[in-house]
């Protein structure tokens, strides 16, 4: 099957694929009756370049030391000779008789064959080379477990020295590597995990000099030594892990991530309940007690995080856990009423009460089951995923030997935690057919890891046929990782709030879909996510906001249930309410991202006190009161604002507009680092705390402390660029007014030790500013407006200093009038200043908001011409319409329609006229969509398939060369990035698609002349053309956002004139 994870082994195969979907609509034509005309020079061309790609081959063969290059080589270049053979014999045959049978038979069979025969070998050199560069990174990992014994400095020399070559080796060679790769996912991992090890090395050699300094003492000091050393030895050795992995894998693997947080997630909504449960019951017990009170808030908290748990299952018991919360919502509904009327103590609220509290005890046991069953599929997935790595290296090295503790150990651990996986599954919706699916792949890596145990104990994992039985049981390594994690990330709802929105109005716009369950657990999450973050904000205002807003949802939400219960999700009033509840959510959705910002704007508006409160702990004098319980209390501080910070830059970044899920993916890398790195940057503060005379152990200190700042400066930004910039700058000038209101209240109460820490708010709030403004000054190419911003920046720089003075002078005379009038003069000073830059980008906005509507307007309709009878307005061309689905599944690829579907449905948002872009996205969902018919053999043939690829290449093409003209001229380099980012794939995923559909116009309607290879070749380009289809369609869905989103962020004299209108 053809792989193409190199840019060249992609440049060379697209060319021979061109030839060959020319020989095959030549056999095609034949078939049909027509004669064959001459095939020699197209035929001569590719014999000559077979030939000399054969001779490649063999001088590789005599210069390499590779021994499996040496085995595999000459096989791969026979078979691609065989067809070359092939078809100079068909050119024989049909230029003898243009319709020659035998010659037609030779000439598709041998174009079958120079594809897949090419590629084989292709992928013979390109293993060869993955062989070597992992090589280096074994040798480097293995080398690292010699820190264990290093316990003088000497030696530590020695161990350096030794080390630094080969990681600078290592680091060049998956460098030139990741930029070789077409996939462009797998080229970003191992650019940032080579980059991780570079950074991390000399902290690592600096947790040895602090072991080796400490060794002689032992007590807490060299533990935390100890912590430290195995700490980075550990990243550093699970990160080459990571790149031999990544090294491994070809374009077609899925990477699909699987996050081992989520069910830490689950447990705290567990714990989050029970907290939640007393109050709940204690409303419940008191008939006294009104509605909307804290205890009728608890128990519909309590409702949001048990859905949470019910979506997360996505099983049958996940049913019965939302179908729960629904009937205690209504219940809870008709109990609130009763108290509204002053009936809180009838007998029927009594007995509704009681029914509650009845329903939620069931309510927890099944949570509990629920959780008991998602941790053994978490555990299962730990298990999968952890365990691939090694399998697959060993399956990669002839010489390795099975046994406990090997790779032959950890496939065995795959297949036993797979099967466990399979039975959780089994229970999801469609699970029985992946369950079936997962424990025949299990069966079949089994009877594959027999066969190789049995090679490697008699020394032939050497051989052709063993050397083949190891690459079948890594693919089956492959697909059910890929498997297990597909099915597992279908399950719950989405992470991101814009998702989230989505599945929310899709089901508001059709209240009776087949999909209603998860629309309205979308609406639901949505509200949870605001009561949690009303649960956590400072701001009382804000808070109740959110309450407010979550509560009118919440009511809506009610009411439209109640009517789809009855079986009126089809009546007027349903419908009225959705359009209700539609803008509720939106101006929820609006309050939610204005909180986050303001959270933002406090939060990490000082991110290095608590740090320095926390070393100036550790590096307190040995005589100091309390040392070790402050040095303590300052380490758990330092690790709640860790917590704090990695969790709500989490919850801003999920509510960004664009490219939410990258920017949550991303975001998660760097709080997993801060997360683990914390606990480290304690560790070496207490070797500080017991060694305060020892320079090693300072200096390790010093650098651990750079390393957080450093993670929590990458966090920072990343959450900046996902907030709105103006919105931001409003939530830090209300701060800083904030914090000027209580500075004059206390100057006038006579209480510096409030008035002093307010100022310096002041000041630290601005100087986070300055990062903020200063960071949109880069982001953004708008000449004018980033002239303004400068100036305001400015003018904002110059009034900090004299804050910090007029501070320092109140602090030394806080009785004087002058030095407080100083302090207030100079405060008011800054906040005009930050007013204006405000003012600033405020400005910008509605600017951009104003283009949005200019663009959106559809121009003025011309007046007709005076004339007695004017011709016949003529009739506006229809849009073609997406192909109904039957549901059959038979006549088309179901996930090729899907996707194509769902860019169609993106696409048809918009206005058509006037924007060529929508054009040509309408035009490539059409296409996907007929392909996915002629790819099971439906609708047309061979010749179909290949001129539907060129299609959509050429549409891709289209979308790609407009995007680019878009992308060019915006003026926010944010955006252009992202958009480029996205539109650098669609070439290549065209590309490969167009190869892939040459290699299965190939074998349509040919199965019987086939060998079985050529047959499993067949199937396996089938499944490549879904995912590449898959990715298509989701490439060009994102490049549509991100073209609207930058169309509005283009200055109006650069002549762009493309138009959005949102279809009504």
């Amino acid at each position: 099957m053809p792989v193409f994870h190199t840019k060249t082994i992609e440049q060379i195969l697209e060319p021979v694929a061109n030839q060959v979907s020319q020989l095959v609509i030549i056999h095609e034509a034949g078939e049909d009756g027509a004669p064959v005309p001459s095939l020699e020079a197209p035929i001569n061309a590719v014999e000559s370049a077979v030939m000399n790609l054969a001779k490649v081959g063999r001088q590789q063969v005599q210069s390499s030391k590779d021994e499996v290059l040496k085995m595999d080589t000459p096989p791969a270049i026979d078979k691609v000779e065989h067809a070359a053979t092939l078809l100079k014999s068909a050119s024989t045959d049909l230029g003898q008789d243009p319709y020659s049978k035998s010659g037609r038979e030779k000439l598709i069979s041998g174009a079958r064959g120079i594809l897949q025969g090419t590629s084989d070998l292709l992928l013979v050199f390109d293993e060869a080379e993955v062989r070597r560069i992992c090589q280096v990174c074994q040798g480097v990992r293995e080398y690292l477990k010699v820190s264990e014994v290093v316990q003088e400095m000497e030696n530590l020399v020695t161990y350096v020295k030794n080390l630094s070559p080969g990681m600078t080796n290592m680091s060049r060679m998956v460098s030139q590597r990741s930029e070789e790769l077409t996939n462009v996912n797998h080229a970003e991992k191992l650019a940032y995990e080579i980059n991780s090890l570079k950074t991390q090395l000399p902290n690592l050699i600096s947790s040895m000099k602090a072991f080796v300094s400490t060794l002689k003492d032992g007590g807490r000091a060299k533990e935390a030594a100890v912590n430290n050393r195995k700490f980075y030895v550990n990243n550093i050795s699970s990160g080459i892990t990571e790149i031999i992995r990544l090294l491994q894998l070809v374009s077609t693997d899925q990477e699909l991530q699987y996050d081992p947080t989520t069910i830490l997630a689950l447990h705290k909504l567990r714990d989050a309940m029970a907290k939640k449960m007393q109050s709940a019951k204690s409303w419940l017990d008191d008939g006294n007690a009104l509605a909307g009170t804290p205890g009728e808030i608890a128990l519909r908290e309590l409702l949001d995080n048990a859905r949470e748990i019910g979506n997360q299952s996505g099983d049958a018991l996940g049913q019965k856990i939302l179908s729960q919360c629904n009937d205690i919502d209504r219940m809870a509904n008709r109990l609130a009423e009763l108290r509204k009327q002053g009936k809180g103590n009838t007998a029927e609220a009594r007995r509704i009460a009681a029914q509650i509290q009845n329903a939620l005890d069931n309510l927890i046991k099944d949570v509990d089951q629920a959780l008991q069953n998602a941790n053994e599929l978490s555990a299962a997935c730990d298990t999968i995923v952890n365990k691939t790595p090694v399998a697959k290296e060993w399956l990669a090295d002839v010489k390795a030997k099975p046994g406990a503790g090997t790779g032959s150990e950890a496939a065995r651990d795959i297949i036993s935690a797979t099967r466990k996986a399979a039975k959780l599954l089994s229970a999801k919706p469609n699970g029985s057919k992946t369950a079936q699916e997962l424990n025949q792949l299990c069966d079949e890596l089994d009877a594959l890891m027999n066969k190789m145990d049995d090679y490697r104990n008699k020394d032939l994992g050497h051989l052709l046929e063993a050397r083949q039985v190891a690459k079948q049981a890594t693919e089956k390594v492959a697909l059910i990782n890929s498997k297990v994690l597909n099915a597992v990330s279908e399950i719950g709802i989405p992470s991101t709030l814009e998702e989230k929105m989505d599945g929310a109005l899709k089901w508001l716009d059709n209240l009776n879909t087949e999909d209603a369950e998860n629309g309205m657990s979308s609406v639901h999450s949505i509200i949870n996510d605001a009561r949690k973050l009303a649960a956590e904000v400072n701001d009382p205002q804000l808070s109740k906001a959110l309450y407010k807003s979550a509560a009118t949802c919440e009511d809506l939400l009610r009411q439209i249930d109640d009517l789809v219960q009855r079986g009126l999700g089809d009546s007027p009033e349903a419908k009225q309410l959705a359009q209700k509840l539609k803008t509720e959510l939106g101006e929820l959705k609006d309050l939610i991202k204005n909180v986050l910002v303001n959270e933002v704007a406090d939060e990490f508006a000082d991110t290095t006190t608590v740090l320095k409160q926390f070393v100036a702990a550790a590096q307190a004098p040995k005589d100091s009161p309390n040392r070790e319980e402050n040095f303590d209390a300052r380490a758990l501080a330092l690790s709640n604002q860790a917590s704090r910070l990695a969790d709500l830059a989490k919850q801003a970044v999920s509510a960004s507009s664009l490219g939410a899920q990258d920017k949550l993916d991303a975001v998660k890398v760097v709080t997993k680092k801060l997360n683990n790195l914390t606990p480290q940057v304690i560790h070496a503060g207490s070797i500080v705390l017991e060694h305060p005379e020892n320079k090693q152990a300072e200096e390790h200190f010093k650098a651990l402390r750079e390393e957080w700042i450093e993670t929590v400066d990458d966090l920072t930004e990343k959450v900046d660029n996902s907030v709105d910039v103006s919105n931001f700058v409003k939530a830090t000038e209300d701060g800083i007014r904030r914090e000027h209101q209580i500075c004059v209240d206390a100057m006038r109460n006579n209480e510096p030790l409030k008035a002093l820490p307010a100022a310096g708010n002041i000041a630290r709030r601005a100087h986070r500013l300055l990062m903020a403004g200063k960071r949109e000054v880069e982001n953004t190419e708008d000449t004018p407006y980033k002239e303004e911003v400068n100036g305001n920046l400015n003018k904002i720089s110059s009034t900090i200093n004299p804050v910090v003075q007029a501070t320092r002078d109140y602090a030394l005379d806080h009785h004087s009038t002058n030095a407080q009038n100083n302090v207030v003069d100079k405060n008011e000073n800054l906040i005009d200043a930050v007013t204006c830059l405000r003012k600033t980008m405020e400005a910008k906005k509605v600017a951009e908001q104003v283009q949005q509507m200019t663009i959106q307007e559809p121009p003025p309709v011309p007046p007709l011409p005076e004339q007695i009878n004017p011709p016949e307005r003529p009739p506006l061309p229809e849009e073609e319409e997406f192909p109904e689905d039957d549901h059959s599944n038979e006549a088309s690829n179901p996930a090729m329609m899907q996707a194509a579907r769902e860019l169609h449905e993106e696409a048809r948002k918009w206005e058509s006229k006037g924007n060529d872009i929508i054009s040509a996205a309408k035009r490539m969902a059409l296409l996907m969509a007929k392909m996915s018919r002629l790819v099971k053999g439906e609708g047309g043939k061979k010749s179909d398939l290949i001129s539907c690829a060129k299609e959509i290449a050429k549409a891709s093409g289209d979308v790609t060369r407009l995007a680019n003209e878009v992308a060019d001229k915006c003026t926010d380099r944010r955006i252009r990035n992202d958009m480029k980012k996205t539109l650098d794939r669609i070439p290549t995923i065209s590309t490969q698609l167009r190869i892939l559909s040459t290699v299965k116009a190939a074998s349509l309607g040919d199965f019987e002349n086939m060998s079985k290879e050529e047959e499993a070749a067949a199937e396996q380009a089938t499944e490549m053309i879904v995912h590449n289809a898959q990715n298509l369609m989701m490439s060009v869905k994102d490049t549509v956002k991100y073209a609207e989103a930058a169309s509005i962020r283009i200055r109006t004299d650069t002549g762009v004139t493309m138009r959005w209108v949102r279809k009504s």
